[in-house]
């Protein structure tokens, strides 16, 4: 059907209804209630009315979540990327696309809840051109004239690129516009929006021409990140655009803190929070729990959760399999990995290990296209890394192929871009020298070269890339090193390589066709017209099967693809030997914790991050103590003598609400007042509790002999009554084994 009819019956469906309508899918009525496969999106109109779209289905609330009915489009299928927009219970819209048809998109739309559609094809993009290679979509609609687009371009974390169309007539005509990247957008007006941009989304940008451009938006939450990459979420706003807010993510040494910006004027100005904004001022108190599969909702202003809907159940996920190569700095591993562009602080990383499948980690470690500084990335770092169980993907970004956009291309005449790939190749090995990747001599590693997307039709930049590959593999090997390859899977099929006179030794390839993580893929998930099953079969894969998203472990959310792996990592372990590191899960406490007795003795109980109690003490005036005066002592079973960091977990919460003692409890304290015991003494710290959420806080390095000698004391007794104080894990790090010297020097605390 031409354009100009589509647009007619376009808005036909959505204001006169007067066309033959489709039947969609019959409407029922589901319990509270799991569905099949994953909830993937989902909005809120209202704090009742919520749409979902899941694995094969696409569903509607108007009570809250206590009934669901299904209004899934007759294109919906598990294989397309999709996405969906309403505007009310009744009218809507789907956009799907499907990976064997790049560049087309199936519109379907809904005036009477799903009842019927009326499904189009349309051609956005020319089918050989990358960005057609689009592994995620979003929609939005403003009203039932005004709609956008934005179809992602897959491609590894270090980019973000995309396409945006806009509509201004009901979907008569779609006109591509700026994108500054692939995220969503959300529109307050006809011409103003934002969307997120810039590696893992640490700019945000307004419009105010409906998407034809775009400019950052600096906001006063993000200002003191300290040189850390924040991570901005899109702004929510009630009705009529005028009052909003947007969290900012930053994520630094220490772990992760989220801060909040609010706007009163449709975002022409913005002011910091002092606390996080009322749930129902994001998505109307409704979130997406994606580790658990479920759609939750609040009834009391984010106190508390419960699950209106969920997916299937998550299997058990299979424990990862390292296998070291003998002489080398590598491994095969059999399991899940991750990339990100700015690579995180160690914190947030041990967290992740301890509660997140994945085993890898991707690492940036140079080129001329990097887009994130990667300021944590040293060998240091990588040490610790190592001692908590992670391996690596390193990763260089230099030149692309010469028939894309990117500022930095390889030539095409096959011969210069030979030389070209060695020397990108020489390059890399020092980087991964200085980060101790390698041995002495720049030998022992493995290395993938990052090459986007391009147009497989092109003889001749196919040639140039696949001379350029051969030079990257020739420099490696001789410099003993193993040489892997990230690209598109199919843009042009990874299978070109693998011709080459000595093809690279490992592939990493993307092929976006999972939300989120899925413990169930693995790396021969792929067509084989891309890649087949005869080619990189001893343990010589890794698989992105997701872009950009955010996931949340251990209290900590990061913005990452996921990664199926059997295939070549980077493995420090045989150069790197563990720290002996002592958690002391809970203190001792006095008086002793009595469920009974607990508002009378002062304290108050909770699960941390970790699993294990947290204990809240109400506090009493510094100096002017009434026995009984609350206090714990976490006494650690040492292995070894010599120099060891003390790190205290300060658990999460707020306001605590105590109704046996009718009071609420005021946050942590700022002052409070932990006494070491270490070796020749004791020394006091005072500590700042207020603003820390989750993280481990440094009490400072101090010398411990072997046993159980040396202890940390903390009471109840602060200068900010009646702020509480909270007594959760404590942990010992090893630092230097051995006896101490005549003088022992401890680092300043500050007080």
């Amino acid at each position: 059907m031409h354009g100009k009819m589509w647009g007619v019956l376009f808005l036909l469906v959505i204001g006169l209804a007067m066309w033959a309508p489709q039947p969609g899918a019959a409407q029922e009525k589901l319990s509270v209630q799991r569905v099949a496969g994953v909830l993937e999106s989902f909005a809120a109109l209202d704090a009742r009315t919520a749409w979902v779209l899941t694995g094969d289905a696409l569903l509607l609330t108007e009570d809250g979540g206590e009934t669901w009915h299904t209004m899934t489009p007759p294109p919906l299928q598990t294989h397309a990327h999709r996405a969906a927009a309403f505007i009310d219970a009744q009218t809507g819209w789907t956009a799907h696309a499907f990976p064997d048809d790049p560049g087309v998109v199936v519109f379907a739309a809904t005036s009477d809840g799903g009842r019927h559609w009326h499904v189009e094809r349309r051609r956005l993009l020319d089918a050989h051109d990358p960005a057609a290679f689009i592994d995620q979509l979003s929609l939005f609609w403003l009203d039932r004239s005004h709609g956008w687009l934005m179809l992602r371009q897959r491609t590894s974390s270090n980019f973000d690129l995309g396409a945006l169309f806009r509509t201004q007539d009901g979907g008569l005509s779609w006109q591509r516009v700026d994108a500054p990247g692939g995220q969503p957008v959300r529109f307050t007006t006809p011409l103003t929006g934002w969307t997120v941009g810039g590696p893992n989304g640490s700019a945000l940008y307004r419009t105010d021409d409906g998407g034809i451009s775009w400019r950052v938006q600096l906001l006063p939450c993000s200002e003191d990140a300290a040189g850390a990459l924040p991570r901005h979420t899109l702004p929510h706003f009630r009705a009529g655009g005028r009052h909003g807010v947007v969290g900012v993510f930053i994520n630094h040494e220490e772990g992760q803190r989220q801060e909040w910006c609010a706007t009163e004027d449709g975002g022409a100005t913005w002011t910091r929070l002092d606390v996080a904004p009322p749930a129902m001022e994001i998505d109307f108190g409704w979130r997406l729990d994606a580790a658990a599969n479920a759609l939750l909702r609040t009834p009391d202003q984010g106190h508390t959760w419960r699950a209106v809907l969920a997916g299937e159940e998550r299997p058990t996920i299979t424990a990862a399999a390292v296998t070291r190569a003998a002489n080398t700095r590598t491994a095969r591993l059999t399991g899940h990995g991750f990339d990100m562009c700015e690579l995180t602080g160690e914190e947030n990383l041990r967290r992740w290990i301890e509660a997140s499948p994945y085993r890898a980690v991707n690492l940036y470690i140079g080129g001329a296209l990097r887009a994130c500084r990667n300021r944590l990335l040293d060998a240091e770092l990588l040490e610790w890394l190592t001692r908590q169980g992670w391996t690596f993907i390193p990763t260089w970004v230099g030149p692309q192929a010469p028939c894309t956009n990117f500022r930095e291309k390889f030539d095409f005449n096959p011969v210069i871009a030979f030389s070209q790939g060695r020397a990108e190749a020489e390059k890399a090995i020092e980087s991964a020298r200085r980060l101790g990747l390698t041995e002495a001599d720049g030998s022992g590693t493995v290395i993938y070269y990052d090459l986007e997307a391009y147009n497989g039709q092109d003889p001749a930049c196919v040639e140039a890339a696949r001379a350029f590959v051969a030079g990257w593999v020739q420099r490696l090997h001789e410099s003993n090193n193993q040489a892997g390859l990230y690209a598109h899977a199919c843009s042009p099929p990874i299978a070109e390589y693998a011709t080459l006179p000595t093809p690279p030794d490992a592939v990493w390839f993307a092929a976006w066709n999972r939300p989120s993580f899925n413990p169930n893929v693995t790396v021969w998930d792929i067509s084989p017209n891309c890649l087949p099953p005869t080619l990189w079969t001893r343990q010589q894969r890794i698989y992105q099967y997701t872009g950009g998203h955010p996931e949340t472990w251990g209290g900590v959310t990061l913005p990452i693809d996921s990664n199926a792996l059997d295939g070549i990592v980077a493995d420090l372990r045989g150069v790197v030997q563990p720290k002996t590191s002592v958690i002391v899960r809970e203190p001792e406490l006095s008086p002793r914790f009595e469920e009974r007795t607990a508002c009378e003795d002062g304290w108050h109980r909770f699960t941390n991050v970790r699993g294990y109690p947290t204990y809240l003490a109400a506090s009493q005036p510094l100096g002017q103590t009434i026995p009984p005066l609350n206090y714990g002592i976490w006494r650690p079973a040492l292995p070894v003598t010599g120099v060891y960091r003390v790190e205290a977990l300060i658990a999460s919460h707020g306001k605590v609400e105590w109704p046996c003692r009718d009071e609420t409890l005021q946050p942590d304290t700022s002052q409070a007042r932990y006494i070491v015991h270490h070796y020749g003494g004791a020394t006091t710290t005072v500590h700042d509790q207020l603003p820390l959420n989750d993280v481990w806080l440094r009490l400072g390095s101090y010398p411990f002999v072997a046993g159980e000698e040396g202890f940390v004391y903390l009471d109840a007794a602060v200068a900010d009554h009646p702020r509480l104080v909270s007594f959760s894990a404590m942990r010992f790090i090893l630092e230097i084994e051995g006896l101490f010297t005549e003088t022992v020097y401890l680092p300043l605390i500050a007080r």
